[in-house]
């Protein structure tokens, strides 16, 4: 998941073991580089069973790579969506997501 913090960095949280999630900060993106324009945020997830790993691309610039838990007999699913930590995040009136394109590619 991708997400910003309470004081407007954007992070990812990842899935390093069994229930285990580690939270990364990206890059030094903030809140403000991506209000009122558009922006492009890729995620590329290798399921390899050797070496699955993630890669976290914005605007086109690696943001971050890593190693991931990909459980056996999981499957990737693409959501999106705006999600805030329960009622202690006020509503902004600049949250918006528009999704242009979503692409996905299997290799086998």
């Amino acid at each position: 998941m991708i997400f910003f913090d309470k004081k407007g960095n954007l992070n990812a949280r990842i899935l390093r073991s069994h229930h285990k999630h580690t939270t990364r900060r990206l890059g030094n993106f903030t809140r403000k580089d991506f209000e009122g324009k558009w922006a492009e945020i890729a995620v590329d997830i290798d399921t390899d069973k050797q070496k699955p790993n993630v890669a976290i691309y914005v605007g086109g610039k690696l943001a971050h790579r890593e190693g991931v838990l990909v459980q056996d007999g999981g499957a990737v699913f693409f959501k999106t969506g705006l999600y805030r930590f329960g009622r202690i995040s006020p509503k902004l009136p600049s949250d918006r997501l528009y999704v242009r394109d979503i692409g996905y590619v299997k290799v086998k």
